[in-house]
Protein backbone atom coordinates (compact mmCIF):
# COMPACT_ATOMS: atom_id res chain seq x y z
CA UNK A 1 0.00 0.00 0.00
CA UNK A 2 1.62 3.10 -0.70
CA UNK A 3 2.00 6.15 1.65
CA UNK A 4 -0.37 8.64 0.15
CA UNK A 5 -3.02 5.72 0.31
CA UNK A 6 -2.07 4.53 4.17
CA UNK A 7 -1.96 9.08 4.71
CA UNK A 8 -5.44 9.17 3.46
CA UNK A 9 -6.62 5.80 5.35
CA UNK A 10 -5.10 7.92 8.52
CA UNK A 11 -6.91 11.09 7.81
CA UNK A 12 -10.55 8.71 7.10
CA UNK A 13 -9.78 6.85 11.07
CA UNK A 14 -9.02 10.10 12.69
CA UNK A 15 -11.74 11.99 10.99
CA UNK A 16 -14.15 9.22 12.37
CA UNK A 17 -13.03 9.23 15.78
CA UNK A 18 -13.72 13.11 15.49
CA UNK A 19 -17.40 11.93 15.08
CA UNK A 20 -17.24 9.89 17.95
CA UNK A 21 -15.53 12.47 20.38
CA UNK A 22 -17.82 15.34 19.19
CA UNK A 23 -20.59 12.76 20.45
CA UNK A 24 -19.11 11.76 23.27
CA UNK A 25 -18.28 15.10 24.96
CA UNK A 26 -21.83 16.71 24.06
CA UNK A 27 -20.60 18.92 21.92
CA UNK A 28 -23.63 21.11 20.18
CA UNK A 29 -25.92 19.73 17.48
CA UNK A 30 -25.22 22.48 15.42
CA UNK A 31 -21.30 21.41 14.80
CA UNK A 32 -21.87 17.75 14.89
CA UNK A 33 -24.62 18.03 12.04
CA UNK A 34 -22.05 19.55 9.90
CA UNK A 35 -19.05 17.83 10.98
CA UNK A 36 -21.09 13.90 10.17
CA UNK A 37 -22.76 15.54 7.23
CA UNK A 38 -19.54 16.50 5.83
CA UNK A 39 -17.80 13.06 6.92
CA UNK A 40 -20.37 11.32 5.20
CA UNK A 41 -19.98 13.19 2.27
CA UNK A 42 -16.06 12.33 2.20
CA UNK A 43 -16.62 8.77 3.08
CA UNK A 44 -18.91 8.44 0.37
CA UNK A 45 -17.82 9.89 -2.31
CA UNK A 46 -14.26 8.80 -1.76
CA UNK A 47 -15.53 5.12 -1.44
CA UNK A 48 -17.60 5.24 -4.94
CA UNK A 49 -13.98 6.96 -6.73
CA UNK A 50 -12.43 3.96 -5.50
CA UNK A 51 -14.51 1.90 -6.68
CA UNK A 52 -15.07 3.48 -9.52
CA UNK A 53 -11.66 3.18 -10.37
CA UNK A 54 -10.99 -0.05 -9.69
CA UNK A 55 -14.08 -0.85 -12.07
CA UNK A 56 -12.02 0.61 -15.40
CA UNK A 57 -8.37 -1.80 -14.10
CA UNK A 58 -10.51 -4.55 -16.04
CA UNK A 59 -11.55 -5.26 -19.68
CA UNK A 60 -14.61 -3.96 -20.58
CA UNK A 61 -15.76 -7.80 -21.26
CA UNK A 62 -15.20 -8.48 -17.17
CA UNK A 63 -18.35 -8.71 -15.29
CA UNK A 64 -16.08 -7.72 -12.21
CA UNK A 65 -15.94 -4.20 -14.51
CA UNK A 66 -19.98 -4.09 -13.95
CA UNK A 67 -19.51 -5.64 -10.29
CA UNK A 68 -17.53 -2.28 -9.33
CA UNK A 69 -19.15 0.14 -11.53
CA UNK A 70 -22.75 -1.10 -10.20
CA UNK A 71 -20.81 -0.53 -6.43
CA UNK A 72 -19.83 2.54 -7.40
CA UNK A 73 -22.71 4.01 -8.64
CA UNK A 74 -24.52 2.99 -5.74
CA UNK A 75 -21.85 5.00 -3.11
CA UNK A 76 -21.84 8.03 -5.75
CA UNK A 77 -26.35 7.52 -5.08
CA UNK A 78 -25.92 7.80 -2.12
CA UNK A 79 -23.03 10.52 -1.78
CA UNK A 80 -25.59 12.98 -3.84
CA UNK A 81 -28.23 12.11 -2.14
CA UNK A 82 -26.44 13.14 0.97
CA UNK A 83 -25.17 16.59 -0.58
CA UNK A 84 -29.49 17.10 -1.14
CA UNK A 85 -29.73 16.38 3.00
CA UNK A 86 -26.63 18.18 3.65
CA UNK A 87 -27.75 21.31 2.06
CA UNK A 88 -31.35 21.31 3.80
CA UNK A 89 -29.82 22.32 7.20
CA UNK A 90 -27.62 24.90 5.50
CA UNK A 91 -30.35 26.98 3.99
CA UNK A 92 -32.51 26.41 6.68
CA UNK A 93 -30.81 27.99 9.44
CA UNK A 94 -29.92 24.51 10.72
CA UNK A 95 -32.80 22.34 10.59
CA UNK A 96 -32.80 18.78 10.47
CA UNK A 97 -33.32 17.69 6.90
CA UNK A 98 -37.25 16.60 7.16
CA UNK A 99 -38.63 13.01 5.56
CA UNK A 100 -39.41 12.39 3.28
CA UNK A 101 -37.22 14.27 0.96
CA UNK A 102 -35.92 14.18 -2.69
CA UNK A 103 -32.49 12.79 -1.07
CA UNK A 104 -34.26 9.45 -0.47
CA UNK A 105 -34.25 8.81 -4.61
CA UNK A 106 -30.16 8.14 -4.30
CA UNK A 107 -30.66 6.61 -0.61
CA UNK A 108 -33.08 3.67 -2.09
CA UNK A 109 -31.40 3.38 -5.26
CA UNK A 110 -27.77 2.65 -3.46
CA UNK A 111 -28.84 -0.52 -2.04
CA UNK A 112 -30.38 -1.97 -5.31
CA UNK A 113 -26.74 -1.26 -7.17
CA UNK A 114 -25.03 -2.75 -4.43
CA UNK A 115 -27.56 -6.28 -4.42
CA UNK A 116 -27.19 -6.66 -8.21
CA UNK A 117 -23.43 -5.87 -8.03
CA UNK A 118 -23.19 -8.84 -5.43
CA UNK A 119 -25.55 -11.49 -7.82
CA UNK A 120 -23.38 -10.23 -10.88
CA UNK A 121 -20.34 -11.26 -8.88
CA UNK A 122 -21.58 -14.19 -7.48
CA UNK A 123 -22.64 -15.51 -10.90
CA UNK A 124 -19.53 -14.43 -12.75
CA UNK A 125 -17.45 -15.85 -10.34
CA UNK A 126 -19.37 -19.19 -10.07
CA UNK A 127 -19.03 -19.43 -6.40
CA UNK A 128 -21.24 -21.76 -4.99
CA UNK A 129 -23.07 -21.33 -1.46
CA UNK A 130 -24.84 -24.82 -0.79
CA UNK A 131 -27.79 -24.89 0.94
CA UNK A 132 -26.84 -23.76 3.82
CA UNK A 133 -25.70 -20.33 2.26
CA UNK A 134 -29.00 -19.70 1.00
CA UNK A 135 -31.04 -21.04 3.60
CA UNK A 136 -28.98 -18.28 5.56
CA UNK A 137 -29.25 -15.52 3.11
CA UNK A 138 -32.69 -16.06 2.45
CA UNK A 139 -33.18 -16.32 6.75
CA UNK A 140 -31.54 -12.82 6.61
CA UNK A 141 -33.65 -11.07 3.53
CA UNK A 142 -36.85 -12.28 5.94
CA UNK A 143 -35.72 -10.67 9.23
CA UNK A 144 -34.37 -7.76 7.43
CA UNK A 145 -37.73 -6.96 6.07
CA UNK A 146 -39.46 -7.72 9.64
CA UNK A 147 -36.78 -5.33 11.19
CA UNK A 148 -38.11 -2.31 8.42
CA UNK A 149 -41.50 -2.84 8.55
CA UNK A 150 -41.65 -3.34 12.75
CA UNK A 151 -39.42 0.26 12.99
CA UNK A 152 -41.45 1.51 10.21
CA UNK A 153 -44.85 0.18 9.94
CA UNK A 154 -46.73 3.14 10.99
CA UNK A 155 -45.71 5.40 8.69
CA UNK A 156 -46.25 2.68 6.17
CA UNK A 157 -49.95 1.81 7.25
CA UNK A 158 -50.02 6.07 7.99
CA UNK A 159 -52.84 7.91 5.51
CA UNK A 160 -49.86 9.99 3.96
CA UNK A 161 -49.32 8.19 0.47
CA UNK A 162 -45.43 9.46 -0.13
CA UNK A 163 -43.86 8.33 2.98
CA UNK A 164 -46.02 4.84 3.50
CA UNK A 165 -44.48 4.63 -0.62
CA UNK A 166 -40.27 5.45 0.82
CA UNK A 167 -40.43 3.15 3.60
CA UNK A 168 -41.67 0.36 2.37
CA UNK A 169 -39.28 0.79 -1.05
CA UNK A 170 -36.69 0.61 1.86
CA UNK A 171 -38.49 -2.27 3.57
CA UNK A 172 -37.99 -4.22 -0.02
CA UNK A 173 -34.55 -2.86 -1.16
CA UNK A 174 -32.74 -3.40 2.01
CA UNK A 175 -33.33 -7.01 3.10
CA UNK A 176 -32.24 -7.59 -0.79
CA UNK A 177 -29.21 -5.75 -0.36
CA UNK A 178 -28.24 -8.05 2.93
CA UNK A 179 -29.74 -11.51 1.55
CA UNK A 180 -27.26 -10.92 -1.65
CA UNK A 181 -24.60 -9.79 0.50
CA UNK A 182 -25.17 -13.26 3.17
CA UNK A 183 -25.45 -15.45 -0.08
CA UNK A 184 -22.03 -14.23 -1.67
CA UNK A 185 -20.24 -14.45 2.13
CA UNK A 186 -21.02 -17.80 2.45
CA UNK A 187 -19.09 -18.74 -0.72
CA UNK A 188 -16.00 -17.48 0.30
CA UNK A 189 -13.28 -19.96 1.37
CA UNK A 190 -9.74 -17.43 2.07
CA UNK A 191 -7.37 -15.91 0.54
CA UNK A 192 -6.15 -12.87 -0.86
CA UNK A 193 -9.04 -12.35 -3.37
CA UNK A 194 -11.50 -13.55 -0.45
CA UNK A 195 -10.17 -10.96 2.29
CA UNK A 196 -10.81 -7.95 0.17
CA UNK A 197 -14.54 -9.05 -0.50
CA UNK A 198 -14.54 -9.30 3.16
CA UNK A 199 -13.64 -6.38 3.54
CA UNK A 200 -16.14 -5.36 1.34
CA UNK A 201 -19.19 -7.41 3.04
CA UNK A 202 -18.33 -5.99 6.79
CA UNK A 203 -18.53 -2.45 5.29
CA UNK A 204 -21.53 -3.16 4.07
CA UNK A 205 -23.42 -4.14 7.47
CA UNK A 206 -22.05 -1.19 9.14
CA UNK A 207 -23.87 1.08 6.02
CA UNK A 208 -27.25 -1.13 7.05
CA UNK A 209 -26.11 -1.20 10.68
CA UNK A 210 -26.06 2.98 10.66
CA UNK A 211 -29.61 2.63 8.43
CA UNK A 212 -30.92 0.17 11.30
CA UNK A 213 -29.79 2.46 13.80
CA UNK A 214 -31.03 5.63 12.42
CA UNK A 215 -34.85 3.67 11.88
CA UNK A 216 -34.42 3.15 15.65
CA UNK A 217 -33.79 6.22 16.45
CA UNK A 218 -36.09 8.14 14.79
CA UNK A 219 -38.68 5.89 16.11
CA UNK A 220 -37.95 6.88 19.38
CA UNK A 221 -37.91 10.89 18.21
CA UNK A 222 -34.37 10.45 19.69
CA UNK A 223 -32.10 10.23 16.08
CA UNK A 224 -30.20 13.42 15.17
CA UNK A 225 -27.38 14.10 12.57
CA UNK A 226 -23.65 13.77 14.63
CA UNK A 227 -25.09 10.46 16.56
CA UNK A 228 -22.54 8.03 17.19
CA UNK A 229 -24.61 5.67 15.09
CA UNK A 230 -23.33 7.92 11.78
CA UNK A 231 -20.39 5.82 11.87
CA UNK A 232 -21.59 3.17 10.50
CA UNK A 233 -22.11 4.98 7.17
CA UNK A 234 -18.72 6.56 7.48
CA UNK A 235 -16.98 3.54 8.11
CA UNK A 236 -18.83 1.31 5.85
CA UNK A 237 -18.34 3.38 2.39
CA UNK A 238 -14.14 3.63 3.70
CA UNK A 239 -14.36 -0.11 3.77
CA UNK A 240 -15.95 -0.35 0.35
CA UNK A 241 -13.41 2.23 -0.62
CA UNK A 242 -10.73 0.15 0.95
CA UNK A 243 -12.03 -2.89 -0.65
CA UNK A 244 -11.58 -2.00 -4.11
CA UNK A 245 -8.34 -0.48 -3.88
CA UNK A 246 -7.30 -3.80 -2.72
CA UNK A 247 -8.89 -5.42 -5.11
CA UNK A 248 -7.02 -2.93 -7.78
CA UNK A 249 -3.60 -3.83 -6.44
CA UNK A 250 -4.00 -7.55 -6.45
CA UNK A 251 -5.14 -6.58 -10.73
CA UNK A 252 -2.21 -3.99 -10.98
CA UNK A 253 0.50 -7.10 -9.33
CA UNK A 254 -1.15 -8.95 -12.23
CA UNK A 255 -0.77 -7.18 -14.69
Amino acid sequence: MSPFAILLIGFWVLGSLVVLVLAGLGFDDETRLYYSNAMQLVASFGGGISCLITAFKFPSSSPLRRVWLLIGAGLVAWFLAQLLFASYPLLNKGEETPAPYISDIGFLLTPVLIALALIVFKRAMSLSSGPIGGASAFAAMVLTAATGLYFNWSTITGEETLPAIVQTSYALFQPLMIGATVWVATCFRGGVIGSSWWIAVVGIVLYYSADLAYYALSNLSEYSTGSISDLGWILGFGLLGIAAFNVRQLTNQSA
